[in-house]
């Protein structure tokens, strides 16, 4: 779960990077990843940025969201069948 300021900016980014919306609207948004891993956004109280409560595994990429937050995304480098 990951406090955001706003929720559907948040949540159309992070499915603009290839994570499948289940549910974005204003008030909370539920992304899934391969595996069933999910997401879920709701909205911040107050100011306070908050840290990715997330460690992503895909290809090495780094971003920033919409909210200015950095997030290093890192491949884990499996080979075959898992």
């Amino acid at each position: 779960m990951w406090h955001v300021k706003n929720v559907r900016a948040a949540g159309l980014f992070w499915s603009d990077l290839g994570m499948r919306p289940v549910h974005v609207k204003e008030g909370n948004a539920i992304l899934e990843l391969r595996g069933g891993t999910h997401l879920i956004l709701l909205p911040a109280e107050g100011d306070a940025r908050s840290d990715p409560p997330l460690d992503l595994m895909v290809d090495d990429l780094a971003v920033t969201d919409p909210e200015g937050h950095a997030v290093t995304v890192n491949s884990s480098h499996v080979v075959g069948k898992v």
